[in-house]
């Protein structure tokens, strides 16, 4: 089930809504501009025409096992992989948790939303590319546009592969993880680079990704383990 919308504030904020009502696992919204698009910690994504711009409801009884850093791990590799098949002279990598990149601009984002009511009643999954956004709007927000760099004409096209390629990998987990993972790993370049923690303004050495998604920090020599999504960081002033 997908419903497409014009211009709405956010993609996130009608599948909570739907969520709330019973809309079942699998529900699509789509949106061709966001006023009050979001990313992690609230901050602002710039979503006008161009992008694609979605939002999937999960429901915990359709997931099995599959907890938040494999879930967001699994959205972020089926859309990259779907991408790659469209693209032309870039390539592109992961910045952990949620993020495609494009030489340190970003190209797409992931955001996970959990809802419980004593457990998990659902997660709502929001998905943003840059797809043929006009360049010249996002230069200035450390973004990048796949206008001239992707060959498929219809956006709708690349939203069904990437929901067709999602489907797949939810499907075959856990029995693809370990490949899942490999190619994430090997698309996260900053193993050994240095960053910031925002929210502890200190320094960290990134030192490894852990197979359940969450990554290890070296901090003040001190090893210290995150799970998917739990510090922000910063590489290269470039914020996660």
């Amino acid at each position: 089930m997908i419903f497409y919308f014009d211009k709405i504030s956010s993609t996130m904020d009608i599948a909570h809504i739907l969520a709330n009502k019973g809309y079942p696992h699998g529900t699509v919204i789509v949106a061709e501009e966001q006023t009050q698009g979001r990313g992690r910690f609230k901050r602002k994504w710039h979503s006008p025409k161009g992008g694609l711009w979605f939002s999937i409801i999960f429901r915990p009884e359709n997931l099995k096992t599959i907890k938040a850093g494999f879930l967001g791990i699994i959205i972020g590799f089926s859309v990259l992989k779907t991408l790659e098949s469209f693209l032309k002279d870039i390539k592109l990598n992961f910045k952990w948790p949620n993020d495609i990149e494009y030489e340190g601009k970003k190209v797409a984002g992931i955001l996970l939303e959990s809802v419980y009511e004593k457990e998990l009643e659902y997660i709502i999954a929001g998905i943003g590319i840059n797809l043929q956004v006009d360049p010249e709007e996002i230069k200035d927000l450390k973004a990048f546009s796949l206008k001239n760099y992707i060959t498929i004409p219809d956006k709708n096209i690349l939203l069904l592969e990437i929901l067709k390629e999602l489907e797949k990998n939810l499907d075959n987990f856990p029995n693809n993880w370990k490949a899942i993972f490999e190619f994430y790993k090997n698309k996260f370049p900053y193993i050994g680079k240095e960053a910031i923690i925002k929210n502890k303004n200190s320094k960290a050495k990134v030192i490894d990704i852990t197979e359940d998604g969450g990554i290890v920090l070296s901090i003040n020599k001190k090893i210290e383990r995150y799970e998917w999504g739990g510090v922000s960081l910063e590489f290269e002033g470039i914020s996660n």
